[in-house]
């Protein structure tokens, strides 16, 4: 599930109040979960010369270690060979809290606002703390991909509980059953609200769906706006094709 504000909505709203949105769903559904502490996601000891048959596999690995440690990863850097045709022959993947954050829109706006006037101007939360944990994949003449750097340093508290970890942005996730559902559900104009609803039920409860509501919601988006694309080529297609037969008939 990296997932950016939801594009298209009729009702307007803030960085900031989706980010309240989705931290009070993580936090209902935390405090309702009873499932046990263990780590569903079993890994081996993580080191440098670990090898990969293909990225995924070490996308994945990390991203299950990441899990246990009790933290969230994205990928950084990659690195392409022009020598092979811009093959990629190097990533990296870091912790989530990587680098430092930037200021919202209405964060710099109630900054710029408090500019001029006697009201101190607000510090706001630094939602990265610049963290420095990370691996760096390499792939070798062998095509096996092989950890080059392990740096398992991190500068903030980690978060030892599953229940929680799972809602970190890299451990959601909606497969591919799920997807085929929701777009079905939406199609007969069913809302995002009914369509989770609807999910919680079928999967025996809310503890066994591994996103939230603002995914779901992105997921739609994300496939409408791709229908939306198609629909405008072909729409063109189809005038293109008339202009084509009639030398009379205007597309603009």
């Amino acid at each position: 599930m990296e997932h950016g504000s939801i594009i298209g909505s009729s009702v307007s709203m803030s960085n900031l109040d989706v980010r309240d949105e989705v931290n009070e769903e993580i936090g209902e559904i935390v405090a309702n979960d009873h499932t046990s502490n263990v780590s569903k996601y079993p890994v081996d000891e993580i080191r440098v010369g670990l090898e990969f048959t293909c990225i995924e596999d070490a996308k994945k690995f990390y991203n299950d270690y990441a899990f246990k440690m009790g933290f969230s990863i994205r990928k950084q850097t990659h690195y392409k060979a022009r020598k092979q045709d811009d093959a990629i022959t190097s990533i990296t993947y870091c912790c989530s809290k990587a680098g430092n954050s930037k200021p919202t829109s209405q964060e710099k706006s109630e900054q710029q606002n408090s500019q001029g006037t006697h009201t101190p101007q607000k510090d706001f939360p630094n939602r990265r703390t610049n963290c420095k944990a990370h691996i760096v994949l390499k792939i070798d003449d062998r095509g096996k991909w092989v950890i080059t750097v392990f740096a398992n340093k991190h500068n903030h508290e980690l978060i030892a509980s599953p229940s929680k970890t799972r809602f970190f942005r890299s451990h959601r996730n909606i497969t591919k059953e799920q997807k085929d559902l929701i777009h079905m559900l939406n199609e007969q104009n069913i809302s995002a609200s009914q369509i989770m609803s609807f999910l919680e039920v079928k999967e025996g409860g809310r503890h066994n769906i591994q996103f939230i509501r603002k995914d779901l919601s992105n997921e739609i988006v994300e496939k409408n706006r791709k229908l939306i694309g198609i629909d405008v080529a072909s729409a063109l297609n189809y005038f293109r094709e008339l202009q084509r037969k009639d030398p009379f008939f205007l597309c603009c």
